[in-house]
């Protein structure tokens, strides 16, 4: 075989591979790029009215109309749990979380949850024994490769549909690594509403999509962070400071920001965290 025949046939085999890597290529980037096009304009605008879920410190709070479910952690419990509980369809405790329960006295009564769930690290003997003894249903799950929080989201949906709402307390104020893990699954189970509430925070995740978010307290503190990683665009209006663009940690986020209407209008193109913050 001439020199210039093996040219030609080294030529032709790498043309030949050029043409299969982008053939292979091209399906992928056109599903990418439909994709954000088809949520936009296929899914409709969720509503949140989160007041309910305000501290006591707020009068006037409005009822909340939807069932949801209530997760106690091992952190700090708000004052407003007693409004919390006597809502909630079922409650779970994450492991921990069972200690600070049964450490808090409302009207010098012993609050009994459905459920306590995880790998039982943290309770203490004589707490599991109490619960036990109440008829608590006690599930020890062993999984290291998730947190409490994440083992009593996969109980939660086994019991309820995916789209009913979940509120979760002591889910910061304390490990800070854990926080971020709790953070982490907001971020996996985003398919649900799902708040975390203090004394001074209430946070939600809003996923890719249009959003509008209702309440009757304002003008009031607010932020909007992203979460899993930068937003490649994002819309707001009612805020005092809106926003049109790009977010993301290195760049943008927008912390402190002031709710100034009773509502408030976000698009966005990414996950991202919304807070209310009440502290003075």
């Amino acid at each position: 075989v001439s020199t210039q025949s093996t040219g030609l046939i080294l030529h032709n085999f790498i043309m030949r591979i050029i043409h299969l890597t982008t053939a292979l290529r091209r399906p992928f980037q056109k599903k990418s790029i439909s994709t954000t096009a088809e949520y936009s304009s296929t899914n409709a605008t969720k509503d949140w009215s989160p007041a309910f879920f305000f501290p006591d410190t707020i009068t006037k709070l409005p009822t909340f109309t939807s069932t949801f479910s209530l997760i106690i952690t091992n952190g700090p419990l708000p004052r407003n749990l007693s409004r919390l509980w006597d809502s909630a369809s079922i409650k779970i405790c994450a492991d921990g979380g069972s200690n600070r329960l049964a450490d808090l006295s409302l009207n010098s009564s012993l609050l009994i949850p459905d459920f306590i769930k995880g790998d039982f690290d943290s309770i203490r003997p004589e707490i599991l024994n109490l619960y036990k003894n109440k008829g608590v249903k006690i599930i020890h799950d062993l999984d290291q490769d998730t947190n409490d929080l994440q083992k009593c989201f996969s109980l939660l949906n086994d019991l309820t549909e995916r789209s009913s709402h979940v509120v979760v307390v002591g889910a910061y104020g304390g490990n800070r690594s854990q926080e971020w893990s709790n953070f982490n699954c907001m971020y996996i189970h985003q398919d649900r509403p799902m708040f975390l509430i203090d004394d001074l925070n209430v946070i939600f995740l809003l996923r890719t999509g249009k959003h509008v978010i209702r309440s009757p307290i304002y003008p009031q503190k607010c932020g909007l962070i992203p979460l899993g990683w930068p937003c490649k665009f994002i819309k707001t209006t009612g805020l005092q400071w809106n926003l049109n663009g790009s977010m993301g940690f290195g760049s943008l986020i927008s912390s402190s920001n002031l709710m100034i209407n009773d509502t408030v209008e976000i698009e966005t193109s990414d996950p991202v965290l919304w807070t209310f913050d009440f502290a003075v």
